[in-house]
């Protein structure tokens, strides 16, 4: 072989040994990024099931505080349909809806049947 064909080869093995250690330090460096980014991904993921537990326990509190609620209000409102049809039926308390009514701008109520 001749010494102009020997450096040629020598120079183009140099160029792809360059190459193929160029191509080494680039797949490194994405191993490098990918651990990095599998890291991200784990902490969100560990972020994501707290926040999945603080609002399942958000919901929980609310709708037993509702529950709560409910629970005071309702025999309130079950009364409260008792004491209005009292106050209807009361002549002395008549003045109570007709200036409701007045105030919506409805006409006044027409009196209650009489019940035997």
């Amino acid at each position: 072989m001749d010494r102009e064909l020997i450096a040629y080869l020598d120079e183009r093995f140099q160029q792809i040994e360059e190459r193929i250690q160029s191509l080494n330090d680039a797949v490194r460096q994405t191993n490098v990024l990918v651990e990095a980014l599998r890291g991200d991904v784990h902490l969100t993921a560990e972020g994501l099931l707290g926040l999945n537990d603080r609002f399942e326990r958000f919901r929980f509190e609310a709708m037993f505080a509702l529950d709560q609620t409910q629970a005071l209000i309702e025999p309130c409102r079950h009364n409260q349909d008792g004491r209005l049809e009292s106050v209807r039926k009361d002549p002395r308390q008549r003045y109570v809806f007709d200036s409701i009514h007045r105030m919506l701008g409805k006409p006044p109520l027409q009196p209650l049947p009489a019940t035997d």
